[in-house]
């Protein structure tokens, strides 16, 4: 073979130029083929060493380089044979042997097809899953039949487009669906979250993923109940109070929620939107003042919480009520007599606010008041009229 006739080329005298030409193409050559192209049966190097004319003759560099070349597109095309044949296979062991066996081959277009061919056996695909070659490691991330630790050892890559084909994996384990889920890559996350087995992950063991997954469902267009239900029930106060601001939650689950001995999860029940009166009433005069405060915001609490809550001893609670978009004018009237200023002032930030309680307010005695009633005034005069420009200080106002 090749070796063994450059290795007595090489104990010959080494006296003339081209021979040294010609050795450095077969040296070349070695080095750029792998054994099973230098193995092959059939193929024989002897005769480019030697000129029939001259046994010291290395052989003419231009007919070397010449028959070479033809080796070259030969295995090419062998290779080119192998991939259609690869296309074209059935299932069976003689496949998957094959598969195997080419799964190293040092052509990587080989090892390509190898990690997209739907019978490679999961051997071959775990051998592949170390590759070096991106384009060959995504193609394992997404196949079907990579074993469960070479898919956990991919979705720790160092390429996030790779992690994001694991997540979407189906085959991907519970235990590496909450690996992904909690990977720092918002792409990553997002995919497993939407593709994960979501009622394993919301009985895993592991809390930060059921809290990721509580929170995903809290935002979800159409989430499963039933998941909203299970995590309901979590033992975790923060996968709970995720769960309990989404407004799919069931009634049921959100008037238990209420109830909750957490006063975080209360606080985000108070602030769902599609809260119950009944549910709103109960948590309206809860002993946590961050409860009261959430249900002042709540736009659904409805005329009566508000106006209970308009006399809340609690300074934000008042504020939150005169800030909401649904509190009623004769609510505002009471807090607008309120006998704290900033409660007055909040009043002046909504954008309902009636007009005559602003020409009210703008006499207000406090500055800060009276200030902020009159530029609301401004804006409101100049939204109405908006050729009228304001007149700037020191200066003529100027026409349009």
């Amino acid at each position: 073979m090749l070796d063994s006739c450059i290795e007595a080329y090489q104990n010959r005298p080494r006296n003339r130029p081209e021979n040294d030409a010609s050795l450095s193409l077969l040296l070349e050559f070695r080095d750029e083929m792998d054994d099973d192209d230098l193995n092959t049966e059939g193929t024989s190097f002897a005769s480019l060493l030697e000129e029939p004319d001259d046994p010291l003759q290395l052989g003419d560099p231009a007919r070397i380089r010449a028959e070479l070349e033809a080796i070259r597109q030969a295995r090419i095309q062998e290779r080119q044979n192998m991939i259609d044949q690869m296309r074209r296979g059935v299932p069976g062991p003689e496949t998957e042997r094959a598969l195997e066996r080419l799964s190293t081959d040092r052509d990587p277009r080989i090892r390509l097809e190898v990690a997209r061919h739907g019978f490679t056996p999961a051997r071959a695909l775990s051998t592949l899953a170390n590759d070096l070659l991106l384009k060959i490691r995504m193609s394992v991330a997404e196949h079907r039949s990579t074993p469960p630790a070479a898919l956990a050892r991919l979705a720790t890559d160092a390429q996030a487009e790779l992690r994001q084909r694991v997540a979407e994996n189906s085959a991907t384990p519970v235990d590496t669906q909450v690996a992904l889920i909690l990977d720092p890559n918002p792409a990553v996350r997002f995919s497993a979250l939407d593709n994960c087995n979501q009622e394993a992950i919301a009985r895993h063991a592991n809390p930060a993923g059921r809290l990721e997954l509580a929170r995903h469902l809290a935002y979800a267009k159409f989430p499963s109940r039933n998941l909203l239900g299970i995590l309901s029930r979590d033992q975790d106060p923060r996968v709970r109070a995720a769960v309990a601001s989404s407004i799919h939650i069931s009634r049921e689950d959100l008037s238990r929620l209420s109830g909750d001995p957490d006063a975080n999860v209360r606080q985000a029940v108070a602030s769902n939107r599609s809260a119950h009166h009944e549910i709103l009433l109960a948590l309206s005069r809860d002993d946590d003042i961050k409860v009261r405060r959430s249900v002042a915001t709540n736009e659904s609490a409805g005329n009566a919480i508000l106006n209970s809550l308009s006399t809340d001893q609690d300074l934000i609670v008042r504020q939150n009520v005169a800030i909401n978009r649904e509190t009623p004018d004769a609510v505002l009237a009471n807090l607008a007599r309120d006998g704290d200023w900033r409660v007055r002032r909040s009043i002046t930030e909504r954008d309902r606010t009636p007009e005559h309680l602003l020409h009210q307010l703008a006499r207000d005695p406090v500055s800060a008041v009276n200030r902020a009633a009159n530029e609301r005034l401004v804006r409101i005069e100049m939204k109405r009229n908006p050729v009228a420009q304001p007149i700037p200080e020191g200066g003529v106002r100027r026409e349009k």
